[in-house]
């Protein structure tokens, strides 16, 4: 039955990718919000699906609630959701929205002098080494990259205000984004700006630790080679996948054999009960495809899940709501809670044996998994329905005619919630990850906008034309 159900999957996501967005000359780009929720259903809900049908049904993560029958029954909620997916995004294009191309007569080639992005990428690549340098040196970044190593080295974890100046460093970020978006719609200074790119995404991994920094400049270049270089369309779907699984392995194994090699550990396939012996087996079964697991583990313990938190109302509030009031400052909310809760906490919680407060990490069931939780099969319908309006209404954007490196940028970031969204399943989560822990990286934006200039040289306002797309709601006929 398995296979079957995986290969319905795989049916609904071909078809799905036939009604895929299509941009202002009329071809489906390989980067939008909806293509991107299809991607991710297949590479967090089919390929693990595939991945433990290849180990006997037998789960890595989560044994106990592992098996042929629990994988199909999570795979057919996954699919529900998929469904609705497909539904509400459809719903949105044909039944409310449509987009306009507003006609302007300013100049759509604004840039930004080249000064600006390297004055903000200066400033952070400087907050960045003062990080570095006053939290144990380069030993200690890259120890802090493995919790193990950085454990084992008795390294202690950043103060709240190193990791206030790390996130300002983002400033070198959006520098350097800008530059890069900026370069490849010139046609000039790429290789420098590349290489630029290059040297403070690698310090920002090196000293954040985080693989999801990469998230928003990928997507931002890719948006910008479809832009200004080549046509990306939806046929490099495949190749995307494969580079996406590739960049994720790349990087993880960066995150874990540069702190071994640090502290001297070997790290040993062999000794790891799931990789047998492959760093393949490694990687494709680790925690990152884990979500078909977890999914298993709200379906049974939905129940437990919502008594940690007092209710389904009281689990919606504090894993959606309140993390977004962590922006308020202690001295104006003196009962502000000590941690953020999420749904993925909770389910560690489950799986380890331990209280809410206890769990150290979380393990994400995607919003397939978290909206079970709310609302059970009815809230997977619903919040996925919800999500598919979401990304038809994000992706008007691709009907503009050009492209302003603003709305490049704008829209990656955007695409970058939407990923976010999907793998942790909570508004609350996401804007940690994707709005707090990028403050620095969206100032940047902000600044570089308001040094945009127009061909003559004269000031451009940071709100005129800021989007060439307007989106219209009409009550339909």
């Amino acid at each position: 039955m398995t296979i079957f159900i995986l290969a319905g999957l795989c049916l609904v996501v071909s078809i799905a990718v036939l009604n895929a967005p299509k941009d202002g000359p009329g071809r489906p780009p390989l980067v939008s919000a909806y293509n991107l929720t299809l991607g991710l259903f297949v590479v967090y809900i089919i390929i693990p699906g595939f991945l433990i049908l290849l180990n006997s049904g037998e789960f890595t993560w989560a044994r106990s609630y592992g098996g042929t029958i629990q994988l199909d029954l999570s795979l057919a909620v996954a699919g529900s959701g998929l469904i609705a997916f497909i539904f509400g995004a459809t719903l949105a294009r044909r039944a409310h929205f449509r987009t306009i191309v507003a006609k302007t007569t300013r100049p759509s080639r604004h840039a930004v002098p080249i000064v600006v992005p390297i004055i903000l990428i200066c400033t952070g690549m400087l907050l960045k080494l003062y990080v570095v340098y006053t939290t144990g040196g380069i030993d200690a970044a890259i120890l802090r990259l493995s919790n193990s190593a950085q454990e084992k080295a008795g390294i202690q974890d950043l103060q709240a205000s190193s990791i206030g100046i790390r996130t300002l460093s983002g400033l070198a970020d959006a520098g350097a984004i800008w530059l890069v978006v900026q370069s490849l719609r010139d046609r000039k200074n790429l290789a420098f700006s590349a290489t630029v790119l290059v040297v403070v995404l690698g310090t920002s991994y090196l000293t954040m630790g985080k693989r999801l920094a990469l998230i928003l400049p990928l997507i931002a270049i890719v948006l910008a080679i479809h832009a200004y270089r080549h046509r990306l369309t939806i046929k490099y779907a495949p190749l995307a996948i494969v580079g996406a699984l590739g960049l994720g392995m790349a990087s993880l194994l960066v995150r874990i054999l540069l702190p071994a090699s640090e502290s001297n550990t070997r790290v040993d396939y062999n000794q790891i009960d799931y990789a047998r012996g492959s760093v393949f087996n490694f990687y494709f079964y680790s925690l990152e495809f884990s979500s078909v697991e977890m999914i298993s583990v709200v379906r049974n313990a939905r129940e437990t899940i919502l008594g940690m938190f007092g209710g389904s109302l009281e689990a919606f509030v504090i894993t959606n709501i309140q993390p977004i009031a962590f922006t308020i400052p202690r001295s104006l909310w003196p009962g502000k809670p000590e941690r953020v809760y999420d749904i993925s906490y909770a389910i560690t919680a489950i799986l380890n044996g331990t209280s809410l407060d206890g769990a150290k990490a979380g393990y994400a069931s995607s919003i397939v998994g978290t909206s079970y939780v709310y609302l059970g099969v009815f809230g997977v319908l619903i919040g996925l329905g919800i999500f598919g309006w979401v990304t038809a209404v994000a992706d008007g954007a691709l009907k503009r005619n050009e492209w302003s490196v603003e709305a490049i940028i704008v829209y990656a970031l955007v695409l970058t919630l939407v990923f976010h969204l999907f793998r942790q399943g909570t508004l609350g989560w996401t804007f940690i990850v994707g709005i707090m822990q990028q403050y620095g990286t969206i100032l940047g934006i902000s600044i570089l906008l308001l040094f945009r200039v127009n061909k003559t040289g004269r000031a451009v306002r940071a709100l005129d034309s800021a989007s060439e797309v307007r989106l219209e709601v009409k009550a339909k006929s």
